[in-house]
């Protein structure tokens, strides 16, 4: 009844229709809502930001659609932006066996950083690429949207949990969120890399996760 309920108020998740993908009978896609702060506080419909997840040929297709805040953006041309968490970004953590864990993080002007990591916050490969991630942006709704493609290889074997956040703001005004948050003040700081918040997942609908992860 809890991950029935964490997904009720913290996040929507939807299965839809099936394809076939590699000859085996995929999900075509399921959808996720972060409603909260990093610390389980509602946060307004307009700072809703939406997660779906599909499946493409060779890896797990990654649709967001966010809230433009128009922070300060890096410095760096889009790609691979070193620090990343530092600007307004949307990240999705995917954890397999033995705390060994994939980081994206995805930014509203193409910037992106993937990280493979052995324990808590032990990065073990700082320079996984993504060749695949576009975004745009609406003037009219203030939102942003992105796409990002992953391949199957770079996910932990045995991948079964995983959350999701979005941090924006500057200054004070910093805010972080989170799909699977800790409970109020429970905690005095946000960190991303609570495993023990995450939730289950099944990535094989999508992808093969058997795969030993080769970037």
């Amino acid at each position: 009844m809890r991950t029935k309920f964490f997904l009720g108020i913290l996040g929507l998740l939807i299965s839809a229709t099936h394809n076939s993908v590699g000859g085996v009978e995929k999900s075509a896609h399921e959808i996720y809502e972060i409603r909260t702060t990093w610390d389980n506080q509602t946060v307004s419909t307009d700072d809703i930001v939406r997660l779906e997840f599909s499946s493409a040929d060779n890896g797990l297709v990654i649709d967001i659609s966010a809230p433009f805040y128009n922070d300060p953006k890096p410095s760096g041309n889009p790609g691979r932006q070193p620090g990343l968490w530092n600007y307004e970004v949307v990240e999705a953590f995917f954890l397999g066996p033995n705390n060994k864990y994939l980081e994206l993080e995805f930014g509203p002007w193409g910037h992106y950083l993937a990280l493979y990591l052995e324990g808590v916050h032990n990065v073990t490969n700082y320079d996984i690429p993504i060749s695949h991630y576009t975004t745009s942006h609406s003037t009219t709704s203030s939102t942003w949207t992105g796409r990002a493609i992953i391949p199957s290889r770079f996910f932990p074997p045995g991948v079964n949990s995983f959350n999701a956040y979005s941090i924006h703001g500057v200054g004070k005004d910093r805010t972080y969120m989170s799909l699977f948050p800790v409970g109020f003040n429970t905690s005095a700081n946000p960190d991303f890399h609570r495993l023990d918040r995450f939730q289950p997942i099944n990535l094989s609908n999508f992808i093969n996760v058997t795969t030993p992860m080769n970037p």
